[in-house]
């Protein structure tokens, strides 16, 4: 038998009551009906408006046995619109009705529109059909009073075990972007998350996740930003993707959007298509402007420089002076995709200054390698483990160590007149100077103090106060070495003419683009070089005056220069104690070998230095970006050492991962050393590792054979009377 339902709501005194009436033929029951299987198939609302407004709706009813369904029933809160949209959600909804996949629906409702526990449960059997319906009725005569809780543990009972729910949390483990877009991804997200509570229990282990399975191209521009709400890497993933809503669900491209449209579309079911409509800065219709990778190369000199991040290219040009690292890192790798170094090189948080450097174009043949892809992949999982924020204790430990070798070669000096004391405490200076060489090195790579401020001051103590070399110059210097790490032309840390070639290309006397001048290959140069296997350790032992010159030379000049005055200062204070300290030795022996000794002990750092680039492969020109890891690799030699020996060192002996990861702290080097390994044997790569020993052998060896080449007199060289006469005496 069939009833038309009429169900009227009143408010009385802030209560809404809701009354019944049903009628078949010209059968009337007034507020009290028989029914037990429920069929909802049509809502529909008329309201005259105001508080005390009457919503009228129309049901259609099946009577299968007997029950009691008393009304009026009394709902909390008090107010009209709670009643109609509860009504109307749970009606659209079909909560329950199936196996458990739209149980989130009551949850969510219940948030907004609170219900006491009985009423929660009376609307969630209201919309129960068929089967579920049945299931219900034998069951509710034995459960007279259920909670919401009780309830819900019996459905998921019945409809949803535990082996099921158990793969739901299998698959949200598993759960990637894929080839679904950012919005349906995180729908899915969002849908399998509540069967797996304790890994999304805080907001920050939820934006993690959700990052995580993001696809590469989307996940390289927001994983470096670590933002910390699930929302905010939604917001960004959307951005970055610039995908266009679905076919048929919000607004029209073209026509402006505003809060109210968007509350009506119809993609308010998908609502995180709208992520990009809202927050973006460029209409998602608007067509993009491409240039190509040749177009770009045009643009890669001094007043003309463009580079291009993820394919979004920027023009840097007005700005290149003012870059932090430096205008000549920029003008290495002018004209192409640089992406990769941004990535190495930079902190989350300087993605936010990119857009005002966005030109309006896009790569159009933008690509990335395979090996590309997998260096992107591992920054972000070790910037998702915390590496690079985890600094760990040995900047403190350094520290001590550093105050423990200063006070001891003081007062040896002052406290002791025994003359290979003194000689000791030479030793225990070039100690010194090497420690205070590794803070100076890491402070300029990540800061190892807790705030810039502190950073700064540990970098003039350590660098221009203890060790009398500027930090100003070895930025400078480090910066253009890691960017063009072993070009011949480009990099630095190679370009040591007259003393010093690695390569027969220096023969040519090929031009330096650091220094700004060409390294003239002359007889001078060809004589030195000819025995430079010979006098490589004793030019290592006094290679710290070269430093003390150019520390001047650079502060002398009127190079901009940050913080040059404290700079400046630093190297007075190390020019006032050195000088100082060295005269209160008793005579001039022991104050030249005090010299002698801390000079030659420093060396030890200039041979670690020349050890892990020497003997590895070389190039002239400037370094490319769609290569960034294969030069990275090739370019560098790690040290085989016992862990107990890292102090030595100082991060050196992993310079593949310092050169790959150069903001990773130190400590964190040898955890993600065979995450390098594996992914170099991936990509049929190199890995370049010998012991120290070893490694000595294949510099000289390096040297040697430049040597070799340069003594051959076939080889065409301006000649003078100096290397005639040179010969003349064999």
């Amino acid at each position: 038998m069939h009833f038309n339902l009429s169900l009227s709501l009143e408010v009385q005194s802030g209560i809404p009551r809701f009354c019944t009436s049903a009628r078949a033929g010209n059968l009337a029951l007034e507020r009290r009906i028989r029914a037990s299987s429920i069929s909802l198939h049509c809502f529909t609302v008329r309201s005259s408006g105001g508080l005390g407004a009457r919503a009228e709706s129309c049901l259609k009813l099946e009577r299968a046995s007997s029950g009691d369904f008393t009304h009026p029933v009394l709902l909390q809160p008090c107010t009209l619109f709670y009643c109609i949209t509860v009504l109307q959600a749970f009606g659209n909804l079909g909560l329950l009705a199936g196996y458990g996949a739209k149980s989130i629906g009551p949850e969510k409702l219940f948030e907004v529109f609170p219900c006491s526990e009985a009423n929660k449960v009376l609307l969630a059997t209201f919309t129960l059909q068929e089967e579920a319906r049945r299931w219900w009725m034998l069951i509710r005569d034995e459960n007279t009073v259920l909670t919401w809780a009780q309830f819900k543990g019996a459905f998921f009972e019945k409809y949803f075990p535990q082996c099921v729910r158990d793969r739901k949390v299998t698959e949200f483990e598993q759960l990637r972007q894929g080839t679904t877009s950012v919005a349906e991804y995180e729908t899915k997200f969002t849908e399998l998350a509540r069967y797996a509570p304790h890994m999304v229990d805080t907001e920050y282990k939820k934006a993690r996740k959700f990052e995580g399975g993001l696809n590469v191209a989307i996940l390289d521009r927001i994983n470096v930003l670590k933002l910390p709400t699930f929302v905010g890497v939604l917001d960004r993933a959307l951005f970055r993707s610039g995908q266009p809503p679905k076919p048929g669900l919000g607004p029209k491209p073209g026509k402006p959007v505003s809060p109210l449209q968007i509350c009506r579309s119809n993609s308010l079911k998908n609502s995180s298509f709208l992520y990009p409509i809202l927050f973006s800065n460029q209409s998602m219709a608007e067509p993009k402007n491409y240039i190509t990778s040749q177009d770009l190369k045009s643009h890669s000199k001094a007043g003309d420089l463009w580079i291009s991040i993820q394919g979004k290219v920027y023009d840097v040009s007005d700005w290149a002076k003012d870059h932090p690292g430096g205008a000549l890192p920029l003008l290495s790798l002018a004209g192409q995709d640089v992406t990769d170094a941004f990535v190495a090189y930079h902190p989350g948080t300087a993605w936010q200054y990119l857009d005002k450097f966005f030109n309006g174009f896009y790569l159009k043949d933008y690509s990335v390698s395979e090996a590309s892809k997998d260096y992107r992949k591992l920054v972000f999982e070790f910037s998702k483990m915390g590496l690079f924020e985890n600094k760990g204790h040995g900047v403190f430990v350094s520290f001590c160590f550093m105050a423990v070798l200063f006070v001891a070669s003081v007062l040896g000096v002052l406290c002791c007149d025994n003359t290979w004391v003194h000689l000791l405490c030479g030793g225990l200076m070039g100690f010194l100077w090497i420690q205070s060489g590794w803070i100076g090195h890491d402070s300029g790579h990540y800061q190892v103090m807790p705030n810039r401020g502190l950073n700064r001051l540990a970098q003039i103590l350590t660098g221009n106060c203890l060790a009398g070399i500027s930090i100003g110059w070895w930025k400078w210097n480090h910066n253009a070495h890691h960017i063009a790490c072993n070009s011949l032309d480009f990099d630095p840390d190679l370009q040591h003419i007259p003393f010093f070639v690695v390569s027969s290309k220096f023969f040519n006397s090929i031009t330096s683009h650091f220094y700004g001048r060409k390294m003239t290959f002359d007889p001078i140069a060809r004589f030195l070089v000819s025995y430079q296997h010979w006098t490589y350790y004793p030019v290592m032992c006094f290679a710290r005056i070269n430093l003390f010159a150019q520390s001047f030379l650079l502060l002398l000049s009127k190079r901009k220069v940050p913080n040059k005055g404290q700079e400046i200062l630093g190297l007075i204070v190390f020019w006032i104690w050195y000088p100082l300290l060295v005269s209160c030795l008793p005579n001039w022996g022991e104050r030249l070998m005090f010299i002698i000794a801390s000079f030659a002990v420093t060396g030890i750092q200039h041979v670690q230095f020349t050890l892990n680039h020497f003997s590895t492969s070389v190039y002239v020109g400037p370094p490319t970006g769609n290569d960034w890891f294969e030069k990275q690799t090739s370019g560098t030699l790690n040290i085989a050492c016992a862990s107990w020996m890292d102090w030595f060192h100082g991060g050196l002996q992993f310079q593949v991962e310092h050169h790959l990861f150069p903001r990773l702290p130190r400590g964190q080097l040898r955890k993600i050393s065979p995450f390098v390994v594996d992914l170099c044997k991936k990509h049929n790569l190199r890995y370049n590792i010998a012991p120290f020993w070893k490694a000595n052998v294949l510099t000289i060896r390096t040297l040697r054979n430049a040597a070799l080449q340069a003594r051959d007199l076939a080889s065409p060289i301006p000649k003078n009377l100096v290397w005639e006469a040179v010969n003349t005496h064999g």
